[in-house]
């Protein structure tokens, strides 16, 4: 009786363990699933795109398809509050240093 408890038990473990092996390659497959599916969207939202820009005929052409930003200079002013604009102090470090710029140029 206790042999066959035994084995028993033993199959029950094989199997529960086949079965967590066989959840990791679904999931695996899943996810490579998902990637191809993510690359096929990305290729045919390019080819649209270009596809758009051809036939409207316009000024405006596709330039990139794999930039996340673009990254343009920005002036202070514009990133600032109107509170930190009206506001602002001039450190005292900077007010000196303006102040000697002066007078050298009177000089």
């Amino acid at each position: 009786m206790k042999i066959i408890f035994a084995s028993v038990f033993v199959m029950f473990i094989t199997t529960s363990s086949a079965l967590a092996v066989d959840f990791n390659s679904i999931i695996d497959e899943n996810s490579k699933a998902q990637s191809d599916l993510h690359f096929k969207i990305k290729e045919t939202v390019r080819d649209a795109r270009v596809a758009a820009d051809l036939a409207r005929d316009s000024e405006n052409k596709f330039i990139a398809d794999q930039t996340e930003s673009i990254h343009v200079k920005t002036p202070k002013d514009f990133l600032t509050f109107q509170k930190e604009k009206t506001q602002y102090r001039p450190s005292r470090a900077q007010g000196e240093k303006r102040l000697a710029q002066e007078f050298e140029d009177l000089e």
